[in-house]
Parts: C-alpha cells; sequence; structure tokens
C-alpha cells in the first residue's frame, strides 16, 4: 500500500530486551559475638529484573589478618524471578581487641553482557571481651564488705 503512495518508508522491528536487576537481602547486618567466635551472614540474591543474571560473584573487604570464607563465590546464572543464597563465614584474629569492626560487601553480575550494579552491604560486627566472672565476684566482696563496715562503725557511733 506505501509503494502506490511514491513514498518512502522503513521497516521497524521491535526487539524485546530486559534487564537484570540484582536484589540482595540479608535478615541481619549487625553482629555481636565475644572473642575467638567467628561471624556467620546469610545474604539471599534475587533476580527482580527482566532478563537473566549471568557470573554473580560475591567480594568482601575484611579488615587486617580477619580470615573469610564465601560459599558459594561465584552462581553462573540466577534466571527471572529466581533466589539464590550464600553464606559468608568471617573469622577474626585470635589476638584482636573489642570493638566494633566494619566488613563491606561488593556484588557484581552481568546481564546481557552489561554490567549490573548494585549498592555494596556493610555488615557491623561488634567485638565484645570475654567476662572475667573471678574480677567481678572479687569487687561485688569487697564492696558487701565496705557496705557492712560502714555500717557497722555508723551502729557503734550511735550508740556512744
Amino acid at each position: 500500500d506505501l509503494a502506490a503512495l511514491g513514498i518512502g518508508y522503513a521497516k521497524l522491528e521491535l526487539i524485546p530486551r530486559g534487564r537484570g536487576r540484582l536484589l540482595v537481602r540479608s535478615p541481619q547486618l549487625y553482629h555481636s559475638v565475644e572473642e575467638g567466635n567467628s561471624i556467620d551472614v546469610v545474604m539471599d540474591m534475587v533476580n527482580e529484573g527482566s532478563r537473566r543474571l549471568d557470573n554473580i560473584k560475591i567480594m568482601a573487604d575484611v579488615p587486617l589478618n580477619w580470615t573469610k570464607v564465601i560459599e558459594p563465590t561465584s552462581i553462573e546464572a540466577l534466571p527471572i524471578g529466581e533466589e539464590s543464597r550464600a553464606k559468608l563465614t568471617f573469622h577474626p584474629p585470635d589476638d584482636i581487641s573489642p570493638g566494633k569492626y566494619e566488613v563491606r560487601l561488593q556484588f557484581t553480575s552481568n546481564s546481557g553482557g552489561q554490567p549490573v550494579t548494585t549498592d555494596d552491604k556493610t555488615v557491623t560486627i561488634e567485638i565484645r571481651a570475654s567476662a572475667n566472672i573471678l574480677g567481678t565476684l572479687l569487687v561485688i566482696l569487697l564492696i558487701v564488705g565496705l557496705v557492712v563496715t560502714i555500717v557497722v562503725f555508723g551502729i557503734r557511733l550511735t550508740r556512744r
């Protein structure tokens, strides 16, 4: 019909393309442990986009002398709407001082040859000092002894 009119035209073909979108969820990003314990973090990765995600990699930036175990370190493919779980374990050194430490987690992936960016996650880890029961009992006994001494001398002074 258009050729009969003598006008130019071009055939338009639409190819639907989607884009993968990686959502990372974790039930808890703050952990408090005593010295000598390791920290287990569970991360759920969900493809909320409209295209498959390929080659998802998890990288953790840990403090000096810490060790990390990431299972799995990479996920080959994550179909649309699917979910995958990764377990991260962090081991602080034996001579660590009590305090708060942060571990930064980065996630990278590709969707249709294009990189997919995600927000970095920060896991805060508080290392608590182990309680010294003997020292605590000694302090309590000293306080009770001091109070008893004050009461006894107070009673003696009021009777004179």
